[in-house]
Protein backbone atom coordinates (compact mmCIF):
# COMPACT_ATOMS: atom_id res chain seq x y z
CA UNK A 1 0.00 0.00 0.00
CA UNK A 2 2.96 2.31 0.74
CA UNK A 3 4.14 1.97 -2.59
CA UNK A 4 0.64 2.59 -4.30
CA UNK A 5 0.20 5.61 -2.50
CA UNK A 6 4.07 7.63 -3.01
CA UNK A 7 3.40 6.53 -6.71
CA UNK A 8 0.28 8.23 -6.51
CA UNK A 9 1.74 10.89 -4.79
CA UNK A 10 4.61 11.56 -7.48
CA UNK A 11 2.18 11.35 -10.35
CA UNK A 12 -0.26 14.23 -8.76
CA UNK A 13 3.38 16.28 -8.63
CA UNK A 14 4.28 15.91 -12.28
CA UNK A 15 0.81 17.32 -13.50
CA UNK A 16 0.76 19.96 -10.97
CA UNK A 17 4.69 20.87 -12.48
CA UNK A 18 2.99 20.34 -15.96
CA UNK A 19 0.15 22.73 -15.81
CA UNK A 20 2.23 25.56 -13.75
CA UNK A 21 4.67 25.29 -16.84
CA UNK A 22 1.70 25.82 -19.66
CA UNK A 23 0.01 28.72 -18.13
CA UNK A 24 0.00 31.96 -19.97
CA UNK A 25 2.92 34.81 -19.19
CA UNK A 26 0.44 37.82 -17.36
CA UNK A 27 -1.18 40.06 -19.90
CA UNK A 28 0.62 43.22 -21.20
CA UNK A 29 -0.63 46.54 -19.89
CA UNK A 30 -3.58 46.98 -22.55
CA UNK A 31 -2.25 49.73 -25.27
CA UNK A 32 -4.18 52.42 -25.23
CA UNK A 33 -5.43 53.79 -28.70
CA UNK A 34 -3.39 56.65 -30.82
CA UNK A 35 -5.80 59.32 -31.37
CA UNK A 36 -5.03 61.53 -34.76
CA UNK A 37 -3.95 64.82 -34.51
CA UNK A 38 -4.95 67.30 -37.76
CA UNK A 39 -4.05 70.46 -39.20
CA UNK A 40 -4.54 71.89 -42.84
CA UNK A 41 -3.79 74.69 -45.14
CA UNK A 42 -4.89 75.57 -48.59
CA UNK A 43 -1.92 73.96 -50.86
CA UNK A 44 0.63 76.49 -49.25
CA UNK A 45 0.54 78.81 -45.95
CA UNK A 46 0.27 82.06 -47.77
CA UNK A 47 -2.60 81.37 -49.60
CA UNK A 48 -5.92 82.81 -48.28
CA UNK A 49 -9.59 82.02 -47.77
CA UNK A 50 -12.19 85.16 -49.03
CA UNK A 51 -14.84 84.25 -46.34
CA UNK A 52 -14.09 86.94 -44.61
CA UNK A 53 -14.27 90.84 -44.92
CA UNK A 54 -10.32 91.39 -44.24
CA UNK A 55 -7.87 88.32 -45.65
CA UNK A 56 -4.00 89.27 -45.36
CA UNK A 57 -1.96 86.31 -42.89
CA UNK A 58 -1.47 82.62 -43.33
CA UNK A 59 -3.56 79.82 -43.41
CA UNK A 60 -7.59 79.53 -43.12
CA UNK A 61 -9.30 82.51 -41.91
CA UNK A 62 -12.56 81.09 -40.88
CA UNK A 63 -11.82 82.06 -36.89
CA UNK A 64 -12.82 79.08 -35.48
CA UNK A 65 -16.54 78.43 -36.70
CA UNK A 66 -15.70 76.70 -39.83
CA UNK A 67 -15.76 72.92 -40.00
CA UNK A 68 -14.25 70.30 -41.77
CA UNK A 69 -15.11 67.00 -41.96
CA UNK A 70 -12.56 63.83 -42.20
CA UNK A 71 -13.04 60.04 -42.55
CA UNK A 72 -10.95 57.39 -42.32
CA UNK A 73 -10.92 54.37 -44.67
CA UNK A 74 -8.04 51.54 -45.36
CA UNK A 75 -5.28 52.23 -47.48
CA UNK A 76 -5.98 51.88 -51.15
CA UNK A 77 -9.50 50.65 -50.43
CA UNK A 78 -12.56 51.60 -52.16
CA UNK A 79 -13.83 54.53 -50.41
CA UNK A 80 -17.67 53.88 -49.22
CA UNK A 81 -19.61 52.53 -46.76
CA UNK A 82 -18.54 49.01 -46.88
CA UNK A 83 -15.13 49.43 -46.31
CA UNK A 84 -15.74 53.33 -44.32
CA UNK A 85 -13.27 52.87 -40.30
CA UNK A 86 -14.32 56.28 -39.52
CA UNK A 87 -17.47 58.34 -41.25
CA UNK A 88 -17.95 62.07 -41.78
CA UNK A 89 -16.17 63.11 -38.29
CA UNK A 90 -16.56 67.01 -38.03
CA UNK A 91 -13.82 69.04 -36.63
CA UNK A 92 -13.11 72.71 -36.15
CA UNK A 93 -10.60 74.76 -37.29
CA UNK A 94 -8.65 77.37 -35.25
CA UNK A 95 -7.23 80.40 -37.53
CA UNK A 96 -3.99 78.61 -37.05
CA UNK A 97 -4.74 75.62 -38.96
CA UNK A 98 -5.18 73.47 -36.61
CA UNK A 99 -8.08 71.13 -36.38
CA UNK A 100 -10.13 70.44 -32.63
CA UNK A 101 -12.24 67.84 -32.15
CA UNK A 102 -15.76 68.47 -31.26
CA UNK A 103 -17.55 65.42 -30.83
CA UNK A 104 -15.13 62.82 -31.28
CA UNK A 105 -11.68 62.03 -31.99
CA UNK A 106 -10.05 58.99 -35.12
CA UNK A 107 -8.36 56.43 -33.73
CA UNK A 108 -5.82 54.48 -35.58
CA UNK A 109 -6.44 50.73 -36.05
CA UNK A 110 -3.60 48.88 -34.26
CA UNK A 111 -2.22 47.16 -37.52
CA UNK A 112 -3.60 48.61 -40.68
CA UNK A 113 -2.47 51.75 -42.70
CA UNK A 114 -5.11 53.80 -43.53
CA UNK A 115 -6.06 56.77 -45.39
CA UNK A 116 -7.57 60.08 -44.37
CA UNK A 117 -10.02 62.23 -46.26
CA UNK A 118 -11.26 65.63 -45.33
CA UNK A 119 -13.47 68.44 -47.13
CA UNK A 120 -14.99 71.80 -46.34
CA UNK A 121 -17.59 73.20 -45.82
CA UNK A 122 -19.01 70.29 -43.60
CA UNK A 123 -22.69 68.63 -43.56
CA UNK A 124 -24.13 66.13 -41.47
CA UNK A 125 -26.23 65.36 -44.39
CA UNK A 126 -22.87 63.42 -45.77
CA UNK A 127 -21.75 60.04 -45.37
CA UNK A 128 -19.50 57.50 -46.92
CA UNK A 129 -22.55 56.10 -48.19
CA UNK A 130 -23.75 59.33 -49.51
CA UNK A 131 -20.94 61.72 -50.57
CA UNK A 132 -22.22 63.82 -52.51
CA UNK A 133 -22.89 67.55 -51.26
CA UNK A 134 -25.09 69.65 -53.53
CA UNK A 135 -23.39 73.04 -53.51
CA UNK A 136 -25.81 76.91 -54.71
CA UNK A 137 -23.97 79.03 -56.57
CA UNK A 138 -26.70 81.26 -57.75
CA UNK A 139 -26.23 83.61 -55.02
CA UNK A 140 -22.64 85.61 -53.86
CA UNK A 141 -23.73 88.94 -53.51
CA UNK A 142 -22.43 89.07 -50.11
CA UNK A 143 -18.87 87.65 -48.15
CA UNK A 144 -20.96 84.80 -46.65
CA UNK A 145 -22.54 83.77 -49.44
CA UNK A 146 -18.88 83.91 -51.50
CA UNK A 147 -18.00 81.48 -49.06
CA UNK A 148 -20.78 79.42 -48.63
CA UNK A 149 -19.55 78.60 -52.27
CA UNK A 150 -15.80 77.58 -51.16
CA UNK A 151 -15.61 74.09 -52.02
CA UNK A 152 -12.04 72.50 -50.65
CA UNK A 153 -10.67 69.00 -50.32
CA UNK A 154 -7.61 66.86 -49.29
CA UNK A 155 -6.36 63.25 -48.58
CA UNK A 156 -3.65 61.89 -46.97
CA UNK A 157 -2.67 57.82 -47.46
CA UNK A 158 -0.80 55.19 -45.98
CA UNK A 159 -0.57 56.48 -42.60
CA UNK A 160 -0.24 54.34 -38.96
CA UNK A 161 -0.17 55.51 -35.05
CA UNK A 162 4.00 55.95 -35.65
CA UNK A 163 2.79 59.35 -37.09
CA UNK A 164 -0.34 60.88 -35.62
CA UNK A 165 0.32 63.89 -36.29
CA UNK A 166 -1.00 65.08 -40.17
CA UNK A 167 -1.49 68.33 -42.18
CA UNK A 168 -3.97 68.50 -45.06
CA UNK A 169 -2.89 70.37 -48.19
CA UNK A 170 -6.36 71.35 -49.09
CA UNK A 171 -7.24 72.23 -52.83
CA UNK A 172 -10.16 73.78 -54.41
CA UNK A 173 -12.57 72.13 -55.76
CA UNK A 174 -14.00 75.37 -58.21
CA UNK A 175 -12.45 78.06 -60.14
CA UNK A 176 -12.70 81.86 -58.94
CA UNK A 177 -13.15 84.80 -61.61
CA UNK A 178 -11.66 88.09 -60.83
CA UNK A 179 -13.25 90.85 -62.65
CA UNK A 180 -12.20 94.03 -62.70
CA UNK A 181 -13.55 97.34 -65.23
CA UNK A 182 -11.48 99.47 -66.80
CA UNK A 183 -13.91 102.39 -67.82
CA UNK A 184 -11.29 103.43 -70.49
CA UNK A 185 -13.03 105.72 -73.33
CA UNK A 186 -16.18 104.98 -72.31
CA UNK A 187 -16.52 108.70 -70.58
CA UNK A 188 -17.77 106.89 -67.17
CA UNK A 189 -15.78 108.01 -63.78
CA UNK A 190 -13.20 105.46 -62.91
CA UNK A 191 -13.40 104.13 -59.27
CA UNK A 192 -17.44 103.67 -59.59
CA UNK A 193 -19.35 100.38 -58.48
CA UNK A 194 -20.74 98.54 -61.90
CA UNK A 195 -23.73 96.15 -61.50
CA UNK A 196 -22.59 92.46 -62.24
CA UNK A 197 -24.43 89.41 -62.47
CA UNK A 198 -22.95 86.58 -64.31
CA UNK A 199 -25.41 85.23 -66.84
CA UNK A 200 -26.15 82.03 -68.65
CA UNK A 201 -23.99 79.85 -66.11
CA UNK A 202 -23.65 76.70 -64.25
CA UNK A 203 -25.68 77.73 -60.93
CA UNK A 204 -25.46 74.31 -58.96
CA UNK A 205 -22.50 71.64 -58.42
CA UNK A 206 -22.38 68.42 -56.89
CA UNK A 207 -19.40 67.87 -55.06
CA UNK A 208 -18.27 65.12 -54.20
CA UNK A 209 -16.30 64.73 -50.90
CA UNK A 210 -14.73 61.59 -50.85
CA UNK A 211 -13.38 62.38 -54.74
CA UNK A 212 -12.72 66.45 -54.45
CA UNK A 213 -14.49 66.78 -57.29
CA UNK A 214 -17.25 69.29 -58.18
CA UNK A 215 -19.77 68.04 -60.98
CA UNK A 216 -22.83 69.56 -62.85
CA UNK A 217 -26.15 67.92 -62.66
CA UNK A 218 -27.58 66.58 -65.64
CA UNK A 219 -30.08 68.60 -67.32
CA UNK A 220 -28.80 71.53 -65.62
CA UNK A 221 -29.99 74.60 -66.92
CA UNK A 222 -28.31 77.82 -67.12
CA UNK A 223 -28.74 81.03 -65.23
CA UNK A 224 -27.69 83.83 -63.25
CA UNK A 225 -25.29 84.33 -60.72
CA UNK A 226 -25.49 87.58 -58.57
CA UNK A 227 -22.84 88.89 -57.12
CA UNK A 228 -21.25 92.14 -56.17
CA UNK A 229 -18.05 94.31 -56.60
CA UNK A 230 -15.48 95.34 -54.00
CA UNK A 231 -12.30 97.57 -53.25
CA UNK A 232 -9.65 95.01 -53.31
CA UNK A 233 -6.08 95.79 -52.03
CA UNK A 234 -3.26 95.03 -54.06
CA UNK A 235 0.31 93.38 -53.55
CA UNK A 236 1.50 91.38 -50.50
CA UNK A 237 0.51 92.53 -46.79
CA UNK A 238 1.78 94.70 -45.29
CA UNK A 239 2.72 96.69 -48.66
CA UNK A 240 -0.56 97.35 -49.98
CA UNK A 241 -2.62 99.86 -51.96
CA UNK A 242 -6.37 100.86 -52.49
CA UNK A 243 -7.00 98.93 -55.90
CA UNK A 244 -10.18 99.30 -58.20
CA UNK A 245 -13.07 97.95 -57.52
CA UNK A 246 -13.23 94.38 -58.29
CA UNK A 247 -16.16 91.56 -58.32
CA UNK A 248 -15.20 88.03 -57.47
CA UNK A 249 -17.11 84.84 -57.81
CA UNK A 250 -16.62 80.85 -57.27
CA UNK A 251 -17.93 78.81 -60.40
CA UNK A 252 -17.93 74.77 -60.59
CA UNK A 253 -15.84 73.31 -63.33
CA UNK A 254 -17.64 73.59 -66.73
CA UNK A 255 -16.86 73.44 -70.72
CA UNK A 256 -17.95 75.80 -72.81
CA UNK A 257 -18.99 73.10 -75.23
CA UNK A 258 -21.91 72.64 -72.76
CA UNK A 259 -22.10 76.45 -71.45
CA UNK A 260 -21.18 78.59 -74.77
CA UNK A 261 -23.73 80.91 -74.28
CA UNK A 262 -22.27 82.73 -71.01
CA UNK A 263 -21.84 86.43 -70.80
CA UNK A 264 -21.20 88.87 -68.46
CA UNK A 265 -23.49 91.67 -67.42
CA UNK A 266 -22.03 95.16 -66.56
CA UNK A 267 -24.75 98.10 -65.85
CA UNK A 268 -23.34 101.51 -65.09
CA UNK A 269 -24.10 102.43 -61.61
CA UNK A 270 -26.64 105.32 -62.98
CA UNK A 271 -28.26 102.07 -64.71
CA UNK A 272 -28.08 104.17 -68.02
CA UNK A 273 -25.65 101.90 -69.46
CA UNK A 274 -25.01 98.17 -69.66
CA UNK A 275 -22.72 95.92 -71.62
CA UNK A 276 -22.97 92.28 -72.29
CA UNK A 277 -19.56 90.57 -72.60
CA UNK A 278 -19.52 86.85 -73.75
CA UNK A 279 -17.46 84.31 -72.06
CA UNK A 280 -15.75 81.62 -73.89
CA UNK A 281 -13.24 79.69 -71.78
CA UNK A 282 -13.57 76.20 -69.92
CA UNK A 283 -13.64 76.50 -66.18
CA UNK A 284 -11.29 74.20 -64.49
CA UNK A 285 -10.76 73.34 -60.48
CA UNK A 286 -8.26 75.54 -58.67
CA UNK A 287 -7.85 77.87 -61.51
CA UNK A 288 -7.97 81.84 -61.19
CA UNK A 289 -9.07 83.80 -64.09
CA UNK A 290 -8.55 87.28 -63.91
CA UNK A 291 -10.69 89.04 -66.00
CA UNK A 292 -10.15 92.92 -67.11
CA UNK A 293 -12.79 94.97 -68.78
CA UNK A 294 -11.78 98.25 -71.23
CA UNK A 295 -15.19 99.95 -71.40
CA UNK A 296 -14.87 101.91 -74.96
CA UNK A 297 -17.91 104.44 -76.43
CA UNK A 298 -20.97 103.05 -78.30
CA UNK A 299 -21.28 99.78 -75.62
CA UNK A 300 -18.14 98.30 -77.48
CA UNK A 301 -15.55 96.76 -75.05
CA UNK A 302 -11.86 95.02 -75.03
CA UNK A 303 -11.27 91.54 -72.64
CA UNK A 304 -8.59 90.03 -71.42
CA UNK A 305 -8.15 87.12 -69.27
CA UNK A 306 -5.29 85.59 -67.28
CA UNK A 307 -5.57 82.39 -66.24
CA UNK A 308 -3.20 81.05 -63.94
CA UNK A 309 -3.33 78.16 -60.94
CA UNK A 310 -4.77 79.88 -57.52
CA UNK A 311 -1.81 79.69 -55.89
CA UNK A 312 0.01 81.63 -57.88
CA UNK A 313 -2.05 84.64 -57.74
CA UNK A 314 -0.54 87.68 -56.63
CA UNK A 315 -3.31 89.99 -55.66
CA UNK A 316 -4.04 89.81 -51.32
CA UNK A 317 -7.66 89.57 -51.40
CA UNK A 318 -8.53 92.05 -48.97
CA UNK A 319 -12.07 93.24 -48.89
CA UNK A 320 -13.97 96.37 -48.34
CA UNK A 321 -17.05 97.06 -47.63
Amino acid sequence: MKKYLIFATLVAMVFVGCKKNTTAPPKKPTEKPVAAKFSGNILKSDVTTITTKTVTGPGWRLDGYGKVGVSMFPEVSERNADNVLADNIPYSISSDGDFKEIENAIYFPKTKKVDFVAYYPFSDKVSAANPVLEVDFSDQSTPILLGNTECFWADITGQTSTNSTLNFNFKRAQGLFVVRVDEGSSGHERYTKWIFSLENMPTRGLFDVKAGKISIPEKLRSASIKVRSYTFNIGRYPNTTIGDYYTIANIPPHQNAQFGSRFIRLTSPDGETTYDIPFKEDVEAGKQYDIKIELQESKRFLMTTSITDWIQAETNVSINE
